[in-house]
């Protein structure tokens, strides 16, 4: 492969000219200014590799990847003017040209912003490597669970049955009324979320893994792993400067950054015959055992609220009758920010007189960035302990609620 880059279009700098006038309305002075702040235009520009006999190496099947990198800049700002004066005894002063442009200063992106785009690209990776584990039956960690499960779900509806007793028992007083029926709630959330639900998924995973086991052919198949992620920051700022030629300049900035952050696998499976497509999808080989053990940790879940634990685990851990045949993680990353002048003025002293203030607004300059990264065969971090960036869905809030109003009970009992 040889790496080639090539650009289409241009971007022009912004320019500005100062024109000062007497008082009698005469041109004295007419002086440009040029800003390296890019104006008008449009940019793109393309960085990959030639990879060359692509169409017969892809019919061999052979597995092509690189990196590439794609940006595309779009700039507008349209000719302005601001005027100051006349005045008796000092004339006026002009700008004319593209001045928002030339004067716009980047938005203060706090420096989370960045660390969450590489927090997500070591998340997606992790969940794509899992989830080559994840599509198999999870034969030992049901065994594992086994107890628990059957605990949860000993007395059959139990307590959703204590939850309507509760609700219609007159005879409690109103404070005990008030805890009571939420203690019963909360026993009734968590008999459903750690009973049932495993439950019916593992009866489900059951049939679904005797069903690939009995139609497994020995020919190898390529499948794909996948996960994504987002974040996103937006805001509105105001700066302030002192141009050439003026006493004060006030501007706002409207700006809108979102990043996207994918990773996918590709890989084969491998198996040499039904018992080892069988062992797989029940998930009972050796290597689904540190899975298994995690997953029998009281309150492992939890941990994996915050942490990679779980999936860290499945993403490490070889996998027989696996072939990772290649990995990456694509980032497409958007800004868009409009730069306003909300003021700008020039303060003139007189002789003779008190300084007067002359102010003018206006003109607007509009960037908007695009940006495609794609990187090849990313690293898995070396530790699970690194932050998970996922917000919790409700029903991952209600799970907490629920546990904290049971030991918050139980420390009270006690």
């Amino acid at each position: 492969m040889t790496s080639r880059t090539r650009s289409r279009g241009s971007l022009s700098s912004a320019e500005y000219h100062v024109l000062d006038y007497s008082d009698l309305g005469l041109l004295q002075s007419d002086v440009k200014f040029s800003s390296a702040t890019k104006s008008n235009g449009n940019l793109e520009t393309v960085s990959d590799y030639n990879n060359g006999n692509f169409r017969e190496k892809s019919a061999r099947g052979v597995v092509m990847m690189s990196p590439c990198s794609i940006s595309k800049t779009n700039r507008l700002t349209r000719p302005d003017g601001l005027d100051f004066g006349p005045l008796t005894g000092w004339g006026a002063r002009r700008y004319r040209g593209e001045m928002a442009a030339a004067w716009a200063v980047a938005p203060s992106v706090p420096s989370w912003y960045a660390t969450r785009i590489v927090d997500w690209k070591y998340e997606t990776v992790v969940r794509a490597h899992a989830q080559i584990a994840s599509s198999e039956f999870q034969g030992l960690v049901t065994l594992a669970e086994a107890g628990k499960t059957a605990t949860t779900i000993a007395r059959p509806f139990g307590a959703a049955l204590d939850l309507l007793k509760k609700i219609n028992d007159r005879r409690l007083s109103l404070i005990k009324r008030g805890l009571s029926p939420a203690l019963a709630a909360a026993k009734a959330w968590l008999e459903y979320r750690l009973g049932w639900k495993p439950l019916l998924y593992d009866i489900q995973g059951i049939f679904d893994a005797y069903t690939l086991a009995t139609s497994h052919h020995a020919k190898p198949v390529r499948k794909v792993a996948r996960a994504s992620g987002d974040v996103s920051f937006t805001g509105v700022q105001t700066y302030s400067g002192v141009p050439s030629g003026l006493t004060g300049l006030n501007m706002a900035r409207d700006f809108d950054y979102y990043c996207q952050i994918s990773s996918g696998v590709l890989y084969e499976l491998t198996d040499e015959g039904q018992a080892d497509a069988g062992r797989r999808h029940a998930g009972t080989r050796l290597s689904d055992v540190p899975e298994a053990i995690w997953e029998a940790i009281p309150y492992s879940w939890l941990v994996d609220r915050f942490l990679n634990v779980g999936n860290w685990l499945k993403a490490i851990v070889p996998r027989p009758g696996v072939s990772i045949l290649g990995s990456w993680t694509v980032t497409r990353e958007k800004q868009l920010c409009s730069h306003t002048i909300v003021e700008a003025w020039v303060s003139v002293t007189l002789s003779g007189k008190p300084t007067v203030r002359l102010s003018d607004s206006g003109g607007t300059y509009l960037e908007e960035t695009s940006m495609y990264t794609r990187e090849i065969n990313p690293s898995l971090p070396i530790s699970p302990f690194t932050y998970n960036p996922k917000e919790l869905s409700l029903q991952q809030s209600l799970d907490h609620c629920a546990l904290i109003v049971d030991k918050i009970y139980a420390l009270f009992k006690s």
